[in-house]
């Protein structure tokens, strides 16, 4: 079983949820023939899984408890899947060989989109069976380590946007991914009533997640017309992590269902809403005690080491929780009225903030706004954590006062990269990224960057053309 492995999440009642498999189950469903196939699926850099699907008896028999093979590449692709050089392995200059995939068994779910299907987690090893330092699970476990080592523990929670248009994705990409009609005519934040086929696709979301063994805590459509927010309850930051991952294959399987086209981008179109990646973070003790936000709503000791961290390193570790150039676009003075920050500041309930203190007590957290929907979810979680750990064992102190009106106005505050090759520039001379990721860690995502950044540079684009084709 993978180090990373993580407990199998429980409902209110504290039993299993609906949709989670253990392998005796699995083994039993598949001898019965309700299951016949298994998708082992490797959260990547992209942030969607991707993977193999296997014929049940075979997994069981050769895949479950022995692992397969997978190329190496798959940590080291675009999302084109283009086969990148430069990195540490998986390339063509290091022959594009296999890695390992060791199957966790705590991540058996059915996959409540598909018949007969259930659906594993893999982590990539060396020939060894070592986990490889850069998947995005080693990562995140990384982290979760340091943060043992000081005695605590975490609990995460994951909002989740898309936008969704009314129309296929076949359509849409006969359409060039342009002017696509939204399935909403009109901003329908905490609307209670939808277009039909929106409800329709809401109400897909909704089962699929149940039989998922997704712990939903509430869908609600959001401030652009047709866009969605997901939230899910808090777990442990491991699970929270691989559930949302598994939420993103699901609601694209959702969407397809429903004959509809969603899309996680952060920013789909110029001048409208943007998607977010909103992580809710609280500390805990060993007896489980929230310990970041007192009774009074005020930040602890504890929780302002931890603040005072993520300000002094969220900027350096921007790459994992905006890792493409269209990700930035969100961050823009023009969507600031649209509740992304521009800023590393924080205030207590304050939406312009990148970090925002809420509730009190056991419900006390820090929201952090920074990423967009196409973050990779284990990877911004890791960078949540990386400096919430580094400002709890340094106990640095939080000189920065709470903004109290608009973040977007205050002069002191650093400012979030603009960027990506911005941000790939902060994380490849930052001494600090690489002490609290690991030099590995950072090569590896930096040179991801610059990859992508140097996609887009050499690519024409329709503004080029809109502007200079006939006034050139």
């Amino acid at each position: 079983m993978s180090t990373t492995s993580i407990a199998q999440p429980e409902n209110d009642t504290g039993a299993t949820p609906r949709g989670i498999l253990s392998t005796d189950e699995l083994l039993e469903r598949t001898g019965s023939g309700q299951i016949d196939t298994v998708l082992v699926a490797v959260p990547g850099p992209s942030g969607l899984l991707r993977g193999k699907a296997y014929d049940a008896g075979y997994f069981a028999a050769h895949v479950l408890e022995s692992g397969t093979r997978a190329a190496a590449y798959l940590l080291t692709t675009d999302p084109d899947m283009r086969v990148l050089p430069g990195f540490a392995f998986g390339g063509w200059e290091h022959g594009a060989g296999d890695l390992w995939l060791r199957t966790d068994a705590a991540t058996l779910r059915t996959a409540g989109w598909a018949p007969r299907t259930a659906l594993v987690l893999a982590d990539p090893c060396d020939r060894q069976g070592r986990p490889i330092p850069v998947a995005p699970r080693a990562v995140l476990a990384r982290q979760l380590h340091r943060l043992a080592d000081l005695g605590l523990t975490a609990s995460l929670g994951v909002e989740s946007e898309a936008m969704v248009y009314d129309t296929s994705y076949g359509d849409a990409a006969r359409r060039g991914w342009r002017d696509l009609p939204p399935a909403a005519d009109h901003n329908t934040d905490y609307a209670l009533t939808h277009p039909a086929r929106l409800t329709a696709l809401i109400e897909r979301i909704r089962e699929t997640a149940y039989a998922t063994g997704l712990p939903l805590e509430g869908i609600k459509t959001e401030a652009g017309a047709g866009q969605l927010e997901v939230t899910f309850r808090h777990g442990e930051p491991m699970a929270a992590a691989d559930q949302h991952a598994v939420y993103k294959l699901l609601a694209h399987h959702a969407a397809e269902h429903a004959g509809m086209a969603l899309t996680f981008m952060a920013k789909p179109f110029t001048g409208r809403d943007g998607n977010s990646c909103h992580l809710h973070l609280s500390l805990l003790d060993d007896q489980e005690r929230s310990l970041l936000v007192d009774a009074h709503g005020r930040l602890t000791d504890l929780g302002q080491h931890a603040v005072a961290g993520c300000l002094a390193a969220l900027d350096q570790l921007a790459v994992l929780m905006l890792p493409s150039v269209n990700a930035y676009k969100r961050l823009h003075t023009d969507t600031a009225p649209l509740f992304a920050p521009t800023t590393l500041s924080w205030g207590y309930d304050n939406r312009t903030c990148a970090l925002r203190v809420l509730g009190a007590g056991e419900s006390g957290r820090i929201e952090c706004r920074i990423p967009g929907a196409d973050a990779q979810p284990h990877l911004a979680a890791a960078a949540l954590i990386a400096a919430v750990a580094y400002g709890t064992e340094q106990k640095l102190p939080l000189d920065e006062h709470p903004v109290a009106a608009s973040a977007y106005d205050d002069p002191h505050a650093t400012f979030l990269p603009r960027t990506l090759p911005e941000a790939a520039a902060r994380m490849q001379d930052s001494a600090l990224a690489a002490e609290l990721l690991g030099v590995d860690v950072v090569a590896h995502y930096v040179r991801a960057a610059w990859h992508e950044a140097e996609y887009h540079r050499r690519r024409v684009s329709d503004l080029e053309r809109e502007r200079g084709f006939a006034r050139a």
